[in-house]
């Protein structure tokens, strides 16, 4: 959080002011002090039992795959969302090895991701879902019956899962014949509510 900003809400009219930057609970705080959480990223203030949050803590995600795209086959596989858009909040995204969402909270997460895909036959369906800890969570179909040859198609999944801390997410997908091209994958997730 921004020192200025900080100063700024907390100012009191005698020229002290009152908030910490720390991991560690400011001992003897008086009523009204204000505790920035360095490990939890909230705001918190005293109120003369014990620290209340200002703002919850919101958290979430983007990410897509880069370059060309990768092929679909017959099989559902993970999809490599290598592209990192952003990452904020207690969760992380590993666009490196797992390509998956890990939830730095217990709440109710928003799922929005999309998916374009170019069909080789006339006739086609792409399976497009949201995987929960490795098990398949919720699905979209896309079907597409169009002339021979290549044509593109997209399908779009959304859905409120809910994640404990250290639950994670991955965007799975396949098609009705092998060699399909998803040619464009845009994922996000937002945490929505705590709990």
């Amino acid at each position: 959080m921004d020192a200025e900003l900080l100063r700024v809400l907390t100012q009191q009219g005698t020229g002290r002011a009152y908030y910490s930057l720390s991991s560690q609970a400011p001992l003897n705080p008086s009523v009204g002090m204000m505790w920035y959480q360095t490990d939890t990223g909230q705001l918190v203030v005293w109120n003369g039992a014990t620290w209340q949050g200002f703002f919850p803590q919101m958290s979430g995600a983007s990410a897509g795959i880069g370059g060309s795209g990768t092929t679909l086959g017959t099989n559902s596989s993970k999809l490599p969302l290598s592209t990192l858009v952003y990452s904020y909040g207690l969760g992380t995204f590993d666009n490196v090895t797992n390509y998956r969402y890990t939830a730095g909270v217990t709440g109710y997460y928003r799922v929005d991701a999309f998916m374009q895909f170019q069909m080789t036959v006339a006739a086609e369906a792409a399976y497009f879902s949201i995987y929960k800890n490795g098990s398949q969570y919720s699905t979209a179909t896309s079907l597409f019956r169009g002339q021979s040859g290549s044509q593109t198609n997209s399908v779009m999944i959304c859905d409120i899962v809910h994640l404990s801390t250290s639950d994670y997410i991955e965007m799975w997908a396949s098609a009705s014949t092998a060699s399909t091209l998803a040619s464009r994958v845009q994922f996000n997730i937002t945490l929505v509510a705590r709990g």
